[in-house]
């Protein structure tokens, strides 16, 4: 059977190509007696006077016979991609080749769009000798010329026209091929701006119809850019040095040799993101920016890797440059730069305005011709602190080992912000202050010092303008903290700031660096494409400079670095709207601030880290292991009850009554009916606080049993009769209303489970969760 339809399908296949054939001579017999004379030289096309598309006769008389491409005309396409890729000056055509195949491989060749200068293109066209526009000279009525064949060199083309009658060619170019900026290196100069490499620009001019590029021919384009690329980028840093060098003499900033001396900031960043986790990109780089002009003084590029020398065998120009460690590439870039500043510039870097990078600092120190200064910025300082006070909210053990409760990790969560306002309030305050540096360093001191404490609800230290003393409905929680050893761990955040706090009240930040290293992410397609392998992030870094220190005349700089021209009109046209939008957003950049409150958006039920699906078996082994933690000897029963006495004084007393249903709620728990909510339930248990102003106020109200102490140690578990009898005989003991310098002696803690206690207003006594003594 399989034999049989492989026969069929043959069959129908060439019954199909003598139907084809049979309308294609049909179709040439029509075309040949509407117009003869137009076959007569290979069926020249009747184009209109503006315009050089070519269309076929042939191919529209088939297209009203069939919609389906015949074999011969789909194997003429791929000869006609052979040709087009062909440097030849013959056109690709076999012999027997009959005219109206012919004239489709021109036509096929011709198709899609290109990229025109149009001025020069018309000119070419109207210099072609002895014809007119499409015709000739001769006196011959028509059009008699007709492109002969196409010759690309990537974006340009050559267009070689041929006139029937008497055999003159032409040839006119899609653009000046020996322009210093013609469309092949516009092209590729526009891929960099962007931050595309050859396969994005590739992608973008397929997309339009347009031939491709080869990958050689935009190599060697990118190659010649790059020269001049790299010598403008120096010819602006050293500009930029001059600037800075007069704004320090006017100011008086020279040291004792009369050299310049000023504040720069410096920052580095690597060809791939790091993600805090993966330090081994290829490439990085790192700047050095004047404090005053904000222009770039100094770029350096590292390269650990060179793929041509990776393959091996072929001469070439390396870029490696760097053999050590990813890490270890942004210090080195900044110490070159400090050596280099007197011979580039005649300047010295005084002082370095950094974002907390400690190894930059001891390379400085230690290798530096001169002293230097190191300032922290003010934004990373901030930044890290709330960072560390978000880690630590995570966590629930403080370094001392003791467990946190959970409370306080939500309290802390909280009241991260407010931390922050409370230094930044401070920073702004004594800024502002008439006295001396170093007083305003000491005030600020004392302030950061004491904002911890001023947020958890201690005042005693707050100075008049820090706060107005204690708030209503505030709870003291500094207590707690100290003990379960959160507040060290908070203040070994603050500390940091505190030492920091020269640079803090000079409130400099190295956004400058930060904002050529935005403009690099841009040049290099946003860390998402690899130009680390031949040179490419070197260029791209370069480009990035001249672009940071010339803003949007960076079309038109490197135009006229190119060309010695001024840009063209459309390119001027691009840059004046350029300007006008940058002059928008500086005029209303400063809006008055939304007195809305900022709505965080944290994780939900259909993104971010959402509780896992346990099914029953899971479950059950799950609770039983919980069950069984709760399970505890005589001896731990002991020390909890020891380590709880304090109750709201103590962190693990808020871990263990989660665990279990106080006495309180256990008769609720009990008492739900079957028709009950579950989510009653879970409010009950699982509370967030227990900090609310009726618990407070009980807690403040508590009347506890006293024990004498030589039955402390005596503890018995109470069942039945056990229980009515110490009920009669609790009024022979004593009650005393529990304060805080009372607790120890007190009957207040977990004494392992059940415990009693006595409250003012209802007079009754009420078994909670525990044992109590005899």
């Amino acid at each position: 059977m399989g034999g049989c339809k492989n026969k069929q399908l043959g069959l129908t296949r060439h019954r199909k190509n003598k139907k084809l054939l049979a309308k294609r001579r049909i179709a040439m017999r029509t075309l040949w007696s509407t117009n003869p004379d137009t076959l007569k030289n290979c069926g020249q096309n009747a184009a209109s006077n503006s315009s050089l598309i070519i269309e076929e006769h042939t191919a529209a008389s088939l297209s009203t016979t069939t919609d389906q491409p015949s074999t011969s005309a789909s194997i003429i396409e791929q000869e006609d991609w052979k040709y087009s890729n062909n440097s030849q000056d013959s056109l690709y055509c076999s012999q027997e080749s009959t005219p109206c195949e012919k004239e489709k491989v021109i036509s096929d060749s011709m198709g899609g769009r290109r990229i025109v200068e149009v001025q020069s293109f018309i000119d070419q066209i109207l210099s072609f000798p002895h014809h007119g526009l499409f015709s000739c000279s001769s006196g011959s009525s028509g059009n008699t010329v007709r492109i002969l064949k196409e010759v690309r060199k990537g974006f340009i083309s050559e267009f070689v026209l041929i006139c029937d009658l008497c055999k003159v060619e032409h040839k006119v170019y899609s653009d000046k091929t020996d322009g210093k900026l013609n469309t092949n290196g516009a092209a590729v100069l526009g891929a960099i701006s962007i931050g595309c490499g050859f396969s994005q620009l590739n992608e973008f001019v397929s997309a339009m119809n347009i031939p491709e590029i080869s990958y050689k021919r935009y190599k060697d384009v990118e190659d010649n850019l790059q020269e001049i690329i790299e010598e403008e980028s120096w010819k602006c840093m050293i500009e930029a040095g001059k600037k800075e060098a007069e704004m320090a003499k006017e100011n008086g900033d020279v040291d004792e040799n009369d050299i310049p001396m000023i504040t720069v900031i410096a920052d580095g960043a690597w060809c791939k993101r790091s993600y805090r986790s993966a330090y081994n990109a290829r490439s990085g780089a790192a700047c050095i920016v004047g404090q005053r002009t904000g222009k770039l003084l100094f770029l350096g590029i590292r390269n650990k890797f060179c793929a041509m020398c990776h393959m091996g065998g072929m001469e070439h120009v390396c870029f490696k440059n760097w053999d050590g460690t990813s890490t270890g590439m942004e210090s080195d870039i900044i110490l070159e730069g400090f050596k280099q500043s007197i011979s580039i510039h005649g300047l010295k870097y005084a002082y370095l305005v950094g974002d907390g990078d400690s190894s930059v600092l001891k390379r400085l120190q230690a290798e530096s011709p001169y002293v230097v200064e190191k300032i922290e910025c003010s934004n990373h300082l901030l930044r890290n602190y709330c960072t560390n006070l978000k880690n630590l909210a995570t966590k629930k053990f403080s370094s001392k080992g003791l467990p946190i409760a959970p409370f306080l990790r939500q309290f802390l969560k909280k009241s991260i912000q407010r931390l922050r306002t409370a230094v930044d309030c401070a920073v702004k305050y004594r800024r502002s202050q008439d006295v001396s540096f170093q007083d305003q360093v000491n005030h600020l001191k004392k302030d950061i010092e004491n904002s911890v404490s001023h947020v958890f609800g201690e005042h005693k230290k707050c100075d008049n303008y820090f706060c107005k003393g204690d708030k209503p409905n505030e709870f003291n929680q500094v207590s707690t903290l100290k003990q379960c050893g959160l507040y060290n761990d908070i203040m070994s955040f603050a500390n940091r700031l505190i030492y920091n706090s020269k640079s803090l009240i000079k409130n400099m930040t190295n956004n400058s660096a930060e904002s050529y290293n935005s403009v690099v992410a841009k040049f290099i397609g946003g860390k998402r494409a690899d130009f680390s392998k031949r040179g490419g992030y070197k260029m791209r870094c370069q480009a990035a400079s001249i672009c940071y220190n010339t803003g949007v005349a960076f079309q038109s700089v490197l135009h006229k670095a190119i060309t010695d021209k001024s840009p063209g009109f459309h390119t001027k046209k691009f840059i004046e709207r350029k300007k006008k939008l940058n002059c928008k957003r500086q005029l209303f950049q400063k809006t008055k601030k939304s007195n809305k409150k900022q709505v965080v958006a944290e994780a939900d039920e259909d993104y971010g880290d959402v509780e896992e699906i346990l099914d029953a078996e899971e479950l059950t082994r799950r609770t039983n292991v919980f069950l069984r933690s709760l399970k505890k000897t005589k001896e731990e029963i002991l020390e909890i009850a020891e380590n709880t006495k304090e109750q709201r004084q103590s962190a693990l007393w808020f871990t263990e009554r989660r665990k279990r249903i106080t006495a309180s709620m256990f008769g609720k728990i009990c008492k739900l009916r079957p028709t009950t909510n579950p989510a009653t339930a879970l409010t009950i248990l699982f509370r967030q606080s227990l900090n609310s102003v009726d618990e407070i106020k009980g807690f403040e109200s508590e009347v506890y049993f006293m024990i004498p102490r030589t039955n402390i140690d005596e503890f018995v578990y109470a069942r039945g009769d056990a229980a009515d009898e110490w009920r009669k005989s609790r009024r022979k003991h004593i009650f005393v209303k529990a304060a805080s310098s009372e607790l120890d002696e007190a009957a207040a803690g977990f004494w392992g489970g059940w415990r009693w206690r006595a409250e003012e207003r209802h007079g009754s006594w009420r078994k909670c969760t525990g044992i109590f003594t005899s």
